[in-house]
């Protein structure tokens, strides 16, 4: 026991008789570390999400250009249950079935990613401009939010930005 009390002494002596220099030289490595972090994966995976979101809104604006179109989501639901065990409701748009199908995912970023793409559609929003739509609303969850009404969107990240 008291072999482990020495090593710790010793490392807080350690730790105590590094300059400030030294730290402060650290803590801007730290500070460029997480802005490399954020550009590569939040930023970089943001533009990546846009970007896949708008090859969908094209391949579904295809589909509602088909003559096919009733057949090809009738598959599309079939394959979801068959394939997937995932049930869809009769009252389930064509465009959640599509995502649905293509993605893969939970139900809530189904929902998210159906009321980015459905909410761009009314607006007339071009899938060469999506990016840019997203960007404008504030991101895809704010989107979702706006489409739903959830008026406690805004009033949660107003708490949260007074806490940062």
């Amino acid at each position: 026991m008291k072999q482990s009390i020495t090593v710790i002494e010793n490392l807080a002596a350690c730790l105590a008789a590094r300059a400030a220099p030294e730290l402060l030289v650290r803590i801007d490595e730290l500070y460029d570390a997480h802005a490399n972090f954020t550009d590569q994966y939040v930023v970089g995976g943001r533009a990546a999400l846009y970007a896949l979101l708008t090859d969908i809104m094209i391949f579904v604006n295809l589909v509602d250009q088909s003559t096919d179109r009733l057949q090809i989501i009738s598959e599309v639901k079939k394959r979801l249950k068959e394939e997937r065990g995932i049930k869809t409701q009769k009252n389930t748009s064509d465009v959640a079935a599509l995502i649905r199908y293509i993605t893969g995912t939970d139900r809530k970023t189904a929902h998210v990613y159906t009321r980015v793409i459905e909410t761009a559609k009314q607006n007339g929003i071009l899938p060469s401009q999506l990016s840019a739509f997203i960007d404008g609303a504030g991101g895809v969850e704010r989107i979702r939010a706006l489409s739903v009404g959830d008026t406690d969107f805004d009033n949660q990240e107003s708490k949260e930005e007074r806490r940062a």
